[in-house]
């Protein structure tokens, strides 16, 4: 992802990522924490799977068009509006560093064996795993929530959590290395870290239950309008759209294909993802206002998210208007939604389309 540094929260100027080393602006005093920017910084530049438009498994669950312009303009965010999910990936680092490496593979001592690369729904995607035993047997993914979040957690994994990590169990199964050493996705555990902490409350363990590709499909992820298989399938209009249009640079057509991608984010975190976990709100308004809303959506108006969907818990993961859930306007979209799936995919006809 292009971004080029940071805003300092206090002067509020584009600033090189190395800024906090010296800087002053908090009465003689850095105005974020200089390890925390420095760890944001490394991540990003060796965040290879994001730095392009490929389907990944966090992006299935996600705003396509959120997607589209991290990675093709140069921008400057506030680190301290990333804080919380920086310190989450900062966490995630300490566990993979010390989970025992004699009876897990994490990323830190196998970090090509756990980035996973297969199918969900015939559409190719990658996704990072935090940690799998050795023999087998386990998958585990860690969260670190706000910790007031933790009197909202139960036994059983949010169904966004169970989703990811369903991912990570049918994409193994995809992959021989994996098959001849054992692994058996019909029977392996998967388990949810909850690292959150109360006053006499510890991390819990939670139970992610098994989930056909058809469930995770049909998921609506932070209470969003959108199912996952749609999701994936305006991502792939997509990449149609800005290979079709010769792969851009210029800043008005890529604004123009911008323009056309239905506002994913909107509905997500009962309306709070644009303003406070978009990392590019700022252009992705500008557009809106240059250009309007986008003609075209996907979804019926008839499938609104329950309030189970809907409810958040406040659970924002640290690592981390009005509804664009509407009938599509524009025929043309199916069309190219279906074609490009369809090269895509295992299958002779195409298993995304913008409407049911």
């Amino acid at each position: 992802m292009p971004i080029k540094g940071w805003k300092c929260p206090i002067e509020r100027t584009q600033v090189p990522f190395d800024h906090f080393e010296t800087c002053k602006a908090r009465k003689g005093r850095a105005a974020f924490p200089p390890w925390m920017a420095r760890h944001a910084h490394l991540k990003i530049e060796n965040d290879v799977r994001h730095s392009t438009l490929d389907v990944t498994a966090t992006r299935t669950m996600n705003c396509p068009r959120q997607t589209f312009i991290e990675v093709l303009w140069d921008y400057y965010i506030d680190p301290s509006k990333i804080a919380a999910r920086e310190r989450g990936t900062a966490l995630h680092s300490v566990a993979a560093e010390h989970t025992d490496p004699k009876l897990w593979y994490t990323e830190a001592n196998d970090p090509v064996r756990m980035t996973i690369n297969g199918e969900i729904g015939g559409v190719p995607l990658s996704m990072a795993c935090d940690a799998m035993k050795r023999d087998m047997t386990e998958i585990v993914d860690y969260k670190f929530p706000s910790d007031f979040s933790v009197r909202f957690r139960g036994p059983k994994a949010k169904k966004e959590y169970a989703c990811q990590v369903n991912m990570a169990r049918l994409m193994l199964g995809q992959q021989e290395w994996a098959l001849q050493a054992g692994y058996d996705p019909e029977t392996v555990l998967l388990t949810i870290w909850d690292h959150a902490c109360g006053k006499q409350e510890g991390p819990l363990a939670q139970e992610a239950p098994h989930m056909t590709e058809e469930e995770i499909l049909a998921t609506r992820p932070g209470g969003s309008n959108h199912t996952i298989e749609e999701i994936i399938s305006i991502h792939l209009w997509m990449v149609q759209e800005y290979e079709k249009n010769g792969a851009p640079t210029d800043i008005g057509k890529l604004e123009e294909i911008a323009a056309q991608i239905p506002l994913v984010g909107e509905p997500m975190f009962r309306g709070d993802k644009c303003r406070m976990y978009c990392d590019v709100s700022e252009i992705c308004f500008g557009i809106v206002r240059k250009y309007g809303r986008p003609e075209a959506t996907w979804g019926t108006e008839d499938e609104s998210p329950s309030e189970e969907q809907h409810r958040t818990d406040g659970r924002v993961e640290e690592d981390q208007g009005p509804s664009v859930c509407s009938t599509p306007t524009n025929a043309g979209l199916q069309k190219a939604v279906g074609s490009s799936v369809q090269k895509e995919g295992s299958s002779g006809s195409p298993r995304f389309s913008p409407t049911k």
